[in-house]
């Protein structure tokens, strides 16, 4: 039994890995980023936002509110990793 002993942090690790926790937390900590970075007006635009597979979908119903936020997605991304502390986002779709 002594032979397998880890430390609390790597065990929580692995447990988080397994279960999918991290990417949970991190497209939590993406959306909260985004909601942090835009301003209540463009927020109260969008009606719908998910992450997949590092991409932060943004439902955005109205054609001169979606017009202005694709000048700001290559900006939003970077900000949105810089918040983050390294590069998780790879892109920001509009539907």
């Amino acid at each position: 039994m002594r032979g397998n002993t880890y430390r609390a942090d790597d065990l929580l690790a692995r447990l988080a890995k397994a279960y999918g926790w991290t990417d949970k937390f991190m497209e939590f900590k993406t959306k909260d980023a985004f909601k942090q970075l835009v301003e209540p007006a463009m927020l109260a635009a969008v009606s719908r936002m998910w992450v997949k597979e590092r991409v932060l979908y943004l439902d955005i119903p109205h054609a001169a509110a979606k017009s202005d936020m694709q000048y700001l997605l290559g900006e939003l991304k970077e900000a949105i990793n810089k918040m983050l502390g390294h590069p998780y986002l790879q892109a920001l779709a509009l539907k």
